[in-house]
């Protein structure tokens, strides 16, 4: 996850992972998981994830799942955007999306941190 856009990734091997499929994070929509019985293992934590404009400028689905409801609640919580306690106000436009470049690694100290 990037500040404007999201990749979907493989691990290629134990220092490269290959893109699969890439949208702007303003096109990612989030879906409801209660449809998703059959379709993922027991006691694993769904989550619908929509790009409603990939690098095909295609809408395309994905079924996530994570292994603990935290790592689940902290992906929605990246994905969703922020909200403003002020009616009619709105945080971070999509013309107004800072920009970052990572310099230094980083390594989560807790297990909620991504």
């Amino acid at each position: 996850l990037l500040t404007d856009l999201l990749l979907l990734t493989k691990r290629k091997n134990e220092e490269k992972f290959l893109v699969q499929d890439y949208c702007p994070r303003n096109m990612i929509q989030l879906g409801d998981t209660y449809a998703v019985s059959g379709l993922c293992e027991p006691g694993s934590f769904p989550l619908w994830l929509t790009l409603l404009q990939n690098y095909e400028s295609r809408t395309q689905e994905v079924l996530l799942t994570f292994s603990s409801r935290t790592e689940r609640d902290s992906w929605v919580d990246l994905l969703t955007p922020a909200t403003s306690q002020i009616e009619g106000e709105k945080i971070y436009e999509g013309w107004d999306c800072p920009r970052v470049t990572a310099v230094t690694p980083f390594t989560p100290e807790d297990e909620g941190e991504v």
